[in-house]
């Protein structure tokens, strides 16, 4: 069962160096390939360092892309899940901490289901932002989402009409709900440090938070 980890990068450095050294230290030998996506941030110094051979030994690959424009969160995740040719995919924030080989354990559950959304993070009550009309939709929170390149496929990655990013994981965890499969906690293995710390918490993203929770109620609820 070949991994591939698909990490979308803008700006902060330290974290994707943190982020790796986390996979490279606790999980190398179940990972097959890393593919880091940036998104037309002012660090290209991530190729200078990466697509160079700076990591080789580390990894047997590690591949760089850039996007053309910023093109935000989810779009520069569907960019990367496409490039990977794994049979698993575990889409991975830059601002996650790994405390243990959860790559390992993801590819246990996956042997015994397939038919699952597996994330570090299940929110299954109420947020303030995925409930409606007393109907609550649970959801696997974004900075870490694995499941088959299959299975992505067949949910058709995050959707983007959520524009850069927010809902775009409520939407994806609904969607796999909807077609049978099961949402998966992992646990202890990873945390979310510093939320928001690549694009950022600003008036202009909670405008559209806002406006993909109303883009959302119509897609599910109507």
């Amino acid at each position: 069962m070949k991994v591939s980890v698909v990490i979308p990068q803008y700006k902060n450095m330290s974290l994707l160096h943190q982020v790796l050294w986390g996979l490279y230290s606790k999980c190398r030998d179940d990972i097959d390939e890393i593919i880091i996506v940036d998104d037309f941030s002012e660090d290209k110094d991530v190729y200078d360092y990466y697509d160079n051979g700076m990591m080789i030994g580390m990894f047997s690959t590690i591949k760089v892309y850039r996007q053309k424009e910023n093109a935000g969160f989810l779009k520069t995740c569907n960019f990367g899940v496409e490039k990977a040719s794994g049979d698993v995919v575990v889409v991975l924030s830059n601002d996650v901490r790994i405390h243990r080989n959860f790559v390992k354990v993801v590819k246990e559950i996956i042997e015994k289901d397939e038919k699952v959304l597996i994330g570090g993070k299940l929110l299954s009550g109420d947020t303030g932002w995925n409930t409606f009309d007393g109907k609550t939709f649970p959801y696997i929170e974004g900075w870490l989402v694995v499941c088959t390149k299959k299975a992505w496929e067949e949910l058709g990655g995050f959707d983007e009409q959520y524009g850069s990013s927010d809902f775009e994981d409520v939407d994806l965890s609904t969607k796999a709900v909807s077609l049978g499969y099961t949402l998966v906690e992992l646990g202890n293995e990873v945390s979310h440090e510093h939320p928001a710390s690549s694009y950022g918490y600003n008036p202009e993203r909670e405008a559209r938070t806002k406006r993909n929770r109303e883009l959302f109620r119509k897609k599910w609820t109507e």
